[in-house]
C-alpha cells in the first residue's frame, strides 16, 4: 500500500497555499504537487508541469479553510521517505541514483528509474542499496534542486 511522501530531514518550509478546484488537480496527503495558473496548487504530473512545488500535507478535498492546504516545500538538502515500485528490486537501487516520482497505486509519490528525460528526474537515492523497511519498500531520497520551483538555479516562470 502506497503511503505517500513523508518529509524527513533538512530545512522544510511549510506554506498555506491556494489549491485548484478542478477534479484532475486534486491531490492526497503525501502527493507531489506543483503550482500553476493563478498560483494554485495542483497534483504534479509530467504532463502539466516539470517544476515541483512541494508535498501536500493535507488532502485537497479535506482542506481547512476550504480552498487552502499546507504544503511542505523542500529546500536544498531536504530528504523524504518515498514508496518504490513493486517491480523494483533492492539490488537495482543505488545510492546517488537519480529518478522521478511517479503516480502508482493511486498516489503520486512512488520512486521510479523509468524516466528517460533528465527533466523528469526529481530526486536521488540517499539510503544504502536497500529499502529502509522491506515490508513497505520505502527509501530515503533527496530532492534535486533544478526540478524545484523554490531555490532552483534554472529559470522558471509561472502562468498567471
Amino acid at each position: 500500500m502506497a503511503l505517500g511522501i513523508t518529509p524527513a530531514r533538512g530545512p522544510w518550509e511549510y506554506r498555506r497555499s491556494g489549491i485548484t478546484a478542478l477534479a484532475q488537480g486534486a491531490f492526497q496527503k503525501g502527493d507531489l504537487v506543483t503550482i500553476g495558473k493563478g498560483r494554485l496548487v495542483s497534483l504534479h504530473t509530467s504532463s502539466n508541469n516539470t517544476m515541483v512545488y512541494g508535498v501536500a500535507t493535507h488532502d485537497a478535498g479535506n482542506s481547512l479553510p476550504a480552498g487552502f492546504a499546507p504544503i511542505a516545500i523542500p529546500h536544498a538538502g531536504c530528504t523524504a521517505y518515498v514508496d518504490t515500485l513493486i517491480t523494483e528490486i533492492r539490488s537495482n537501487l543505488s545510492f546517488g541514483e537519480a529518478g522521478s516520482l511517479i503516480s502508482a497505486n493511486g498516489r503520486t509519490s512512488t520512486f521510479s528509474k523509468l524516466a528517460e528525460s533528465v527533466w523528469s528526474r526529481t530526486v536521488m537515492i540517499v539510503t544504502a542499496d536497500q529499502a529502509l523497511n522491506s515490508a513497505d519498500s520505502r527509501i530515503e531520497v533527496q530532492f534535486i534542486q533544478n526540478s524545484m520551483l523554490m531555490d532552483s538555479t534554472s529559470s522558471s516562470s509561472l502562468l498567471v
